[in-house]
């Protein structure tokens, strides 16, 4: 994937700084769309490279619905100070969200039993995630605040290819 910023810092830094809050969390703010306007719903997640989002939720979740009916989504994590601390970090990651079958599924469930294995043990097997969906948001946009790394947001646009 080739990205494009409109910050100052090179798209290595902040794709690894994005790399580092992903592998720091486990839980995000997944937004979708329904019939009566945008849906936010905690959703545990995991990294997969790119950087993606892998998601495992029951069939009749609904935000499963929502995301067959549109699969325009957007997570939002959201790191905040401790106490005394300064420092805030946000990322924002929108795209589309498309569910995973054959091979990319098994992959794909892999990575999220090992992500959330200390946090959800019943997804400690990729086996036992056998009658859940697994879906992964690929984002076209990313927006970062970590102002520690620069005082303002710096966005991300995936490049055309």
């Amino acid at each position: 994937m080739n990205w494009t910023t409109d910050g100052p810092l090179e798209i290595g830094v902040v794709l690894a700084r994005v790399e580092e809050v992903l592998a720091t969390h486990q839980l995000c703010i997944l937004g979708t769309h329904e019939e009566q306007g945008p849906r936010m719903t905690p959703c545990f997640f995991a990294p997969m490279s790119g950087p993606r989002l892998v998601f495992v939720s029951s069939t009749s979740a609904r935000h499963i619905t929502n995301i067959e009916a549109d699969s325009r989504s957007s997570a939002l994590i959201v790191d905040s100070p401790g106490s005394g601390e300064r420092r805030l970090v946000s990322l924002q990651m929108t795209g589309t969200v498309h569910g995973a079958t054959g091979t990319e599924r098994l992959k794909a469930a892999a990575i999220y039993a090992k992500h959330q294995a200390a946090r959800l043990p019943g997804a400690a097997k990729a086996a036992d995630l056998g009658s859940k969906r697994v879906f992964i948001l690929q984002p076209h946009s990313i927006e970062l605040l970590d102002t520690d790394l620069h005082r303002q947001t710096i966005r991300l646009q995936m490049s055309p290819r």
